[in-house]
């Protein structure tokens, strides 16, 4: 019999296991690279709130949250334009099985993964496989790109021939064998590398005649590096390699971009010690109103007695000391801060 503190353990490593299975069969998917794209190319257009990053859509798809919710929903409003039904953070699966019931068989392949059913459809979108959800939110930004704001950008975009390129993604390596790199470089969402083999079987001829069969393609998909160990390694593997096209690639890596990787990598850690900084000054402040921290401001003060003797007194010797001239009052500020700067001095009381 396992202890129950073990069979945590177990359940939690059960857990991360399963979670890092379905990330690595998220990231052997072409469409996820297709959905970054998507957003990276019309981030312009898409008035999507919430800010997120490859990772952050990664970890949604594998465990739906509000931020999966709120990107459908964007997504859905534009489709949805003349629909006066308000979207919300349960409705919406609702609305988008209308749209995909609609729209499927012309934006993806393969039989509908989820239809209407009174309302389950809610419970049966959150217990789909999290490359089902990819297939879906492939569909629904492919929907998305038939609207008209979407061609009208393209139409106005394509006039400039700088910013036109974009719509087209271009290998950054490849060779006729059929092995490719693709390299999306977000700053927003994360770099990434992508390396896709895609292999044709020779054709088998058919019996007629002038009838042959089709050449059978497979293909391979796979994400290489998200992140700037993984660009650095990956460039150490390909930086002495006999192969042409690894060659190329490592001088690419090492020449444009992890140069810029690294200038992200390090924003990234300014913002984040900003961040902690921010944070361990709350906490400082925090403890200071709650009268846990032993600051000068909290030190334990005399009582002050307002009495007119007290009152008659402290003037006499304020006279005295000027008729003296002992001490200018710019003297006595400085003094008394300096009192208060050292050791001897915090906590000290002028006594009035």
């Amino acid at each position: 019999m396992c202890s129950p503190i073990q069979k945590n353990k177990m359940e939690e490593s059960f857990v991360s296991n399963s979670t890092e299975e379905e990330l690595g069969k998220l990231r052997s998917m072409w469409q996820l690279a297709s959905v970054l794209n998507f957003f990276h190319v019309f981030r312009p257009v898409l008035e999507i709130g919430v800010k997120f990053s490859a990772e952050d859509l990664e970890a949604a798809l594998i465990t739906p949250n509000a931020m999966l919710s709120d990107i459908h929903i964007s997504l859905l409003k534009e489709v949805l334009q003349p629909c006066k039904v308000k979207l919300q953070h349960d409705t919406w699966v609702t609305m988008l099985c209308k749209t995909l019931k609609e729209w499927w068989q012309w934006v993806a392949e393969g039989e509908l993964p989820i239809v209407t059913s009174h309302g389950g459809e809610i419970t049966a979108y959150k217990e789909l496989d999290p490359g089902i959800r990819l297939l879906i939110l492939k569909a629904l930004c492919e929907i998305r790109l038939e609207q008209d704001d979407i061609r009208t950008y393209i139409s106005d975009t394509s006039k400039n021939s700088d910013k036109f390129v974009a719509f087209y993604k271009e290998p950054l390596e490849g060779n006729t064998d059929g092995t490719s790199y693709w390299y999306e470089d977000d700053s927003s969402m994360g770099p990434r590398l992508y390396k896709e083999i895609q292999k044709v079987q020779s054709q088998t001829q058919s019996k007629g005649r002038g009838n042959s069969s089709q050449p059978d393609i497979t293909c391979h998909w796979e994400t290489i590096a998200t992140n700037l160990d993984e660009f650095q390694r990956i460039f150490v593997s390909t930086v002495s390699s006999g192969n042409e096209v690894e060659k190329r690639l490592a001088n690419k890596l090492k020449n444009d971009i992890l140069p810029e990787i690294e200038k992200i990598q390090k924003r990234k850690e300014q913002a984040l010690q900003r961040r902690e900084q921010a944070l361990r000054r709350m906490q400082r402040d925090d403890m200071i109103m709650d009268g846990s921290s032993t600051g000068r401001c909290l030190r334990e003060r005399k009582p002050v007695n307002y009495t007119f003797d007290d009152y008659d007194r402290s003037i006499a010797e304020a006279i005295e000391i000027t008729k003296q001239g002992q001490l200018s009052p710019n003297t006595v500020l400085e003094n008394d801060a300096s009192a208060d700067n050292s050791p001897a001095g915090v906590g000290k009381e002028i006594d009035l």
